[in-house]
């Protein structure tokens, strides 16, 4: 797992969470006298107001609340239900959007919006079915931070979904992996490759891992996993990702100026667009999977690079098999050469 990328979600979630910031309780917040609120104090006076039916007071509450916290996800909640009692039902929507942003397990939230979009007239509700479906499928309702696996429990990375559907289209039995950072993506991968080499720089996170390893893996303690990229015979290996807590752009370096000819997985692109930059001038191209994660709130990216004299060899037609959710036809006769369309 990208332990930078966890550190990130974490700080994010702790952020959105906060309720120890002062708040300055002023008119028209119904007080008596001016007096300093936690969050937590200003959120329960706010849906006071909300529910005695006094909005414009539990706007300005919530307002003020925004102005010391700006992604406070029970504000921007309340505002938005706030905003749909009032006749801006659109702008509710935007709202408590943001506000599931910032908690995606926000229940209350996600019930909120479904029946203001089918007031509005959206026809969501079937939709919103599907897409719960298909978070489930991802992993979404029962990975955590600590724990990634699919919905029949099984260790998933932390790599985005669209990539994850194109990997499994393929066999990869027959070849050797190496990864820069080790995690629930090593117990993954051990079981689509015929050989793992994992290097890991984490001391801790090494000795939690290695005795959960199977046998086809030839897991390494680096640190810094550079210098053991460095001393590594590339030709050994197939394919190799990159997504180690440490400099990407360094790593990128030392493997453009090999005569690597595999395949690059290169986790968050979207994040080391300097590290991509520096494969592609080495004449890799790159194709970016966007997509989602069963533990993050916003879409990220896992990259392929690969030369363009091989990509046939790693995209073909000759699936292994479909994401979870797709359909396939028995006859298509848009797809029949042969059809007669004049019959």
């Amino acid at each position: 797992m990208n332990r930078a990328e966890k550190r990130r979600n974490k700080k994010l979630a702790a952020k959105a969470a906060k309720v120890s910031k002062p708040v300055e309780a002023t008119a028209p917040m119904a007080l008596e006298q001016q007096q300093t609120l936690t969050i937590q104090q200003a959120l329960d006076l706010g849906l006071q107001h909300q529910k005695a039916g006094d909005l414009p007071k539990a706007e300005s509450i919530c307002k003020q609340i925004l102005q010391a916290e700006p992604n406070q996800p029970v504000a921007l909640h309340l505002l938005g239900v706030i905003s749909h009692q009032s006749g801006n039902s659109d702008v509710a929507v935007d709202l408590i959007t943001k506000a599931i942003s910032f908690q995606y397990d926000y229940a209350e939230a996600f019930g909120n919006l479904g029946q203001i979009m089918k007031n509005l007239g959206e026809p969501i509700p079937a939709r919103l079915g599907f897409l719960i479906s298909y978070f489930k499928t991802l992993g979404g309702f029962n990975s955590s931070q600590e724990k990634l696996v699919n919905v029949t429990g099984e260790p998933i990375p932390l790599l985005t979904s669209g990539f994850l559907h194109w990997f499994e289209t393929i066999n990869w039995s027959h070849l050797s992996f190496l990864e820069l950072g080790s995690g629930n993506s090593t117990l993954y991968f051990s079981r689509h490759f015929k050989f793992v080499s994992s290097f890991e720089s984490n001391q801790n996170w090494y000795q939690k891992l290695g005795p959960m390893l199977p046998k086809n893996v030839n897991y390494k303690y680096a640190n810094p996993i550079l210098l053991a990229l460095k001393n590594e015979n590339l030709k050994n290996h197939d394919v190799i990702l990159i997504d180690a807590g440490e400099n990407r752009a360094k790593i990128a370096r030392v493997i453009s100026e090999t005569d690597f000819t595999g395949l690059i997985f290169f986790d968050n692109a979207e994040w080391y667009r300097h590290g991509v930059s520096i494969l592609t001038k080495a004449g890799y191209t790159e194709i970016p999977f966007f997509g989602i994660k069963p533990v993050t709130n916003y879409v990220s990216c896992t990259s392929i690079l690969v030369k363009p004299d091989s990509i046939a060899k790693w995209f073909t037609s000759d699936w292994l098999r479909q994401p979870a959710l797709s359909t396939t036809l028995m006859y298509n006769s848009w797809d029949d050469e042969n059809e007669d369309e004049g019959k």
